[in-house]
């Protein structure tokens, strides 16, 4: 259960042709006369809803709810009252490398691409109404077909481009030195990576992360 100073709205839904439930928005409001809100674009929904969170969720509403340092701008951020849990995927699955099998396991294939369609025009408004852009994806997962998933990481890239490109965040964990990974994509917060701070980016020409240097800014 949620602390109970918070007030939680889940978007979520049931599909036929899919055997698992889709959460398109998770809105968590923290009632502490603070307006301004921080959307969070990670890969897919593992379990949180309205009533419960998962791990992830957890360490996302605590970082977003402190007083949070901006890293490469030593900016401090207290002014969030609310965060909005977005993803790339919709559809509930724990185990991100099943992720993909559970893709490919909708009968027809033009199902779930209605639905990314309406996932990405929630993100879209979202978007445009958050103070504070986070992207935290993470890589592929194994088994994971690439060109789905890179496709649907540049339709949101652009998107951020065009609609937040002042306002976007990756973020540093204590378990990896390097801010984005191997493959160039902004870090998930998950598998207890622990969230240290913010980084400024900026979405680059061919769709890339750039996290932002101070002669940058």
């Amino acid at each position: 259960m949620y602390p109970t100073h918070y007030r939680v709205k889940c978007i979520k839904k049931s599909v036929p042709g899919i055997d698992k439930p889709l959460r398109y928005y998770l809105r968590i409001d923290f009632q502490n006369n603070k307006t301004d809100c921080m959307t969070w674009i990670m890969m897919n929904p593992s379990i949180a809803d309205e009533e419960i969170y998962d791990e992830t969720i957890k360490d996302v509403f605590e970082f977003a709810e402190k007083q949070m340092i901006v890293l490469n701008t030593e900016r401090k951020i207290s002014n969030v009252g609310q965060i909005c849990a977005l993803n790339l995927f919709p559809i509930y699955q724990s185990k991100s490398n099943e992720l993909y099998n559970d893709l490919s396991r909708v009968m027809n294939p033009q199902t779930i691409l209605r639905e990314i369609r309406f996932n990405n025009r929630v993100i879209s408004r979202a978007i445009r109404f958050s103070k504070y852009i986070v992207l935290a994806w993470g890589d592929p997962p194994h088994k994971m077909n690439h060109f789905l998933y890179y496709s649907q990481v540049q339709k949101i890239m652009k998107m951020i481009r065009e609609k937040g490109k002042d306002r976007i965040y990756v973020i540093q964990t204590k378990k990896y030195k390097m801010t984005l990974t191997e493959k160039g994509s902004p870090r998930h917060p998950g598998r207890k990576a622990g969230i240290i701070g913010l980084k400024k980016c900026m979405i680059g020409d061919f769709e890339e992360v750039k996290v932002l240097k101070n002669k940058e800014m």
